[in-house]
């Protein structure tokens, strides 16, 4: 039985694509090695094989385009092999740890029980290819041109789950083999991939961690879930303050109270000079985008960043970075037509982002169907339950697909949970939170899990008040601050948190952890 491998290869880093092919030479029966590249990493590719660095015995060829899509792909990969191989193997050429072990696992069973797609599940993706029948190629090439045609473009960009989201659509059709993973590691969200920022630190801390406790697939995922150094790469979610006002008054929201405790008044009587200043912003985005090089920033750690009068300057500056993405939560004040209308012009004028998120997205905090319990939930706010409906529907028009109300459940509430959901799409419930006692247990139901994981706000989160300085997280308020934004390093304050994941990682937790119940929920 022969065997064609087929690598998508969107980038080309030449610390790893060696392994890479390397792994390639080594699967089961492989006769032909074929990398479909983006023309920017075409010369790079011919470059490493002429080197004679491989170590491949297989027929390698190299197709390049300026941009595939998932049709192009298969269409292609169904041509080269035509009937000469009876297995395809599907990888990407930015997953430098691909296991022999694992690999000869799956192919074994993909032919033993004669599957058209297998692939595993519950490891850390980019341990394992995907195996198709060459039969398959055809019918999945045939499916992309029908189902990704028109309108649904946006679906034909090519995704690590573009195989299998493409054979979801008629699941039924194909017969698919899993091999499991004897843990589950899909709750720790690792991809063993290079090609980010974030991935490519992750791997180098990955190849380290190999180096020192050998090859076994199953012990190197386990020490590699226990690594505060694979956990914690780069921030991925930054939440600024830009405005100290706020006249809600939330009972879900300690804001209030440690504003009254800090500076001796409420946040609704802040001074009108109490924002973060553009200038000091925008370097403060350039830094974000020199660290990260992709996150979501959001703009609404306390206060309501709808009161900052340069909003519209300060979304504009986070999208002159294409892989930056903007969110906004808000009570809905200050929300028109108008605001709509200059926010999406800004966006239109922004470039295309590269990442999955849309430029902009908005969170509208309703809580309640009714205005009664809306008062309840808001006591002070300067909108009702009806205006800041209408501040959503503002949004929805202008941003249909990237605007959701949100209720965040308490026993205020519960009896509108139900309704809330049913009357509302692109709708988020979300837990209450009571910040490690500050504020009084409302909380309906308790949904933390059994065994306690490691904190995902300390793994990907990076919090910054209006004044610069980064509190250890945000359950400590305006205490614990690891350094300032505006006059130090990114990435000095980032690593001042790495103690304490790695006190996480060895179930020890300071009292305000141990009272914490937010570890196990996540941003982005």
């Amino acid at each position: 039985m022969k065997t064609f491998v087929a690598i998508f290869t969107p980038n080309f880093d030449k610390d790893y694509f060696g392994n890479v092919v390397s792994w390639a030479s080594r699967i089961p029966d492989a006769v032909k090695i074929s990398f479909y590249a983006e023309k920017s990493c075409e010369k790079d590719i011919f470059d490493f094989l002429a080197t004679g660095a491989n170590d491949a015995k297989s027929e390698i060829a190299v197709s390049a385009r300026q941009n595939w899509t998932l049709t192009e792909l298969l269409a292609t990969i169904a041509a080269d092999n035509g009937d000469d191989c009876e297995t395809v193997v599907f990888a990407w050429a930015d997953c430098p740890f691909y296991d022999d072990d694992l690999t000869s696992k799956l192919y074994k069973q993909h032919v033993e029980y004669a599957a058209e797609y297998s692939y595993a599940d519950g490891w850390p993706y980019g341990l394992v290819p995907e195996f198709l029948a060459a039969g398959t190629v055809r019918i999945l090439a045939k499916l992309a041109e029908q189902k990704l045609a028109g309108e649904k473009d946006a679906q034909n960009k090519l995704t690590k789950d573009s195989l299998f989201n493409l054979i979801k659509t008629d699941i039924n059709s194909f017969e698919i083999e899993t091999l499991i993973s004897p843990v589950d590691f899909r709750m720790y969200r690792l991809e063993f991939t290079c090609s980010t920022k974030r991935g490519a630190l992750l791997c180098k801390h990955l190849a380290e961690l190999r180096q020192k406790n050998g090859t076994n697939a199953l012990e190197f995922c386990n020490e590699a879930v226990k690594s505060a150094s694979v956990l914690h790469t780069l921030p991925y979610f930054y939440s600024i303050q830009i405005a100290e006002k706020c006249t809600g008054n939330c009972i879900y929201c300690p804001y209030p109270q440690a504003y009254r405790q800090k500076y001796g008044k409420l946040p609704s009587e802040a001074d009108a000079t109490a924002f973060m200043d553009y200038e000091r912003f925008s370097k403060l985005i350039d830094g974000v985008k020199a660290f990260s090089d992709d996150a979501v920033v959001a703009l609404s750690f306390w206060g309501e960043p709808m009161y900052h009068p340069e909003i519209v300057k300060f979304i504009s500056k986070v999208l002159e970075y294409p892989s930056l993405s903007v969110l906004i939560e808000t009570t809905g004040v200050n929300i028109d037509d108008s605001f709509c209308e200059k926010v999406k012009a800004a966006v239109d004028a922004a470039p295309k982002r590269t990442g999955s998120y849309p430029a902009v997205m908005w969170i509208v905090s309703l809580d309640a169907v009714t205005q009664k319990t809306y008062e309840v939930l808001h006591p002070a706010s300067e909108l009702t339950l009806e205006q800041a409906s209408n501040a959503a529907a503002a949004l929805r028009k202008a941003f249909p697909d990237s605007t959701y109300v949100q209720m965040v459940r308490t026993e205020h509430n519960e009896s509108e949970l139900e309704p809330f959901f049913r009357g509302h799409d692109n709708r988020i419930i979300q837990k209450y939170d009571y910040f490690c006692g500050k504020l009084p247990q409302f909380k309906p139901a308790d949904l933390s899990p059994v065994n306690r994981n490691e904190c995902w706000h300390l793994r990907r989160d990076l919090q910054i008040l209006s004044d610069g300085s980064v509190p250890l997280c945000r359950e400590y308020m305006f205490d614990s601050c690891v350094g300032n934004a505006f006059y130090e390093n990114l990435e000095d304050i980032w690593n001042k948190g790495v103690p304490l994941l790695e006190s996480h990682i060895n179930k020890e937790y300071p009292d305000i952890c141990r009272n914490c119940d937010e570890f196990y929920t996540c941003n982005f």
